[in-house]
């Protein structure tokens, strides 16, 4: 059975009464979820999906896909086993002969409709890219539910620099995290304390060069002249009167990346006393690799996150296994 439904009621819909569900916006389907429990035809979804519309299998078998279409840049190697892929999709963005994969990897202990919110978010940011995106080789987008804890959402995107060398090509990539605690996205009392994100280019397997990088922001204010310009610029008052105001903590990026070892390592801290650790903390990490001329990137990635509860003095902290984890790799 097929439901067609428009963007605005689809948090309404039953997925698991649902064998395809299309989405339509503006009088036309612009995405198929297909029900992974039921046998799919897989050379009718191959079709839309070469066609240009996404295709998101979801539910509890979703290695069906790889029946569909074998991805160009995957993630191997993960060994994290407490959850599984309850939905993968894939959406080939097109223009002459210049085509760009994006794909969503949602994880969860098992499928729930909730799950499909993801999807959804992934479809509205992701069809929204217009051609701007073509320049990429290509992203990719993960979402792993671990609740009670928290939400991690990873989308990495990664583009290919273009330049006259002939003996070296560098690879520019930029990744975008927000990390939902549970106090926030399920109404547990965990709160976020700590997000670790590592790129090795130096884990066997690796064939990539740190080649730069930005460092993450600090939480300090400037100083000297340049700090009385930007606070006035800002025009905040609590800037020139601080002993009136109780100042805002802010979070703190930490860098303890090494060129030498190939290693992109940040870690983004809530300090004692963080009144918003039960919100979401959005991050973006950015660096250029380099790789020998003609070889496409290969990677270790993975992000950990330590989450205490906000009610509890003195708990026992909760260490997530690594999100994300294993060789991100161009094929």
């Amino acid at each position: 059975m097929m439901i067609l439904v428009p963007v605005p009621v689809l948090a309404h819909v039953s997925a698991e009464d649902a064998g395809v569900i299309g989405i339509i916006e503006d009088g036309r389907e612009t995405a198929f979820l297909v029900n992974s429990k039921n046998n799919i035809n897989a050379t009718r979804w191959a079709g839309v999906l070469k066609d240009g519309t996404p295709i998101i299998l979801f539910g509890n078998d979703t290695d069906q896909f790889k029946r569909i279409y074998n991805g160009s840049l995957t993630l191997s190697g993960d060994t994290d086993n407490t959850t599984s892929i309850v939905a993968f999709g894939v959406w080939l963005q097109r223009s002459g002969e210049k085509t760009v994969e994006h794909s969503i990897i949602v994880k969860d202990y098992e499928f729930t409709t909730k799950n499909l919110q993801a999807v959804y978010k992934w479809l509205n940011e992701t069809l929204s890219y217009g051609d701007s995106s073509l320049i990429l080789a290509g992203t990719r987008t993960e979402v792993e539910y671990q609740e009670p804890y928290g939400v991690l959402e990873t989308r990495v995107e990664l583009l290919k620099v273009d330049d006259t060398s002939t003996e070296h090509d560098w690879y520019d990539v930029t990744v975008n995290q927000e990390l939902t605690p549970g106090a926030n996205s399920s109404g547990s009392d965990w709160e976020w304390n700590r997000l670790t994100y590592t790129m090795n280019g130096s884990m066997v397997g690796s064939n990539v060069f740190l080649s730069n990088y930005d460092q993450p922001p600090s939480g300090e204010l400037p100083s000297g002249l340049f700090s009385f310009l930007w606070r006035l610029l800002r025009f905040d008052i609590r800037s020139f009167f601080p002993w009136l105001y109780v100042p805002e903590v802010e979070v703190e990026g930490v860098d303890l990346s090494d060129y030498g070892g190939n290693l992109f390592l940040v870690q983004y801290l809530a300090p004692d006393g963080f009144q918003r650790s039960d919100e979401p903390l959005s991050v973006r990490h950015h660096y250029v690799l380099r790789v020998e001329d003609g070889e496409l990137p290969r990677f270790w990635q993975g992000t950990s996150v330590k989450y205490v509860r906000g009610n509890v003095i003195a708990g026992v902290p909760y260490y997530s296994p690594l999100m994300g984890e294993g060789y991100l790799e161009l094929l």
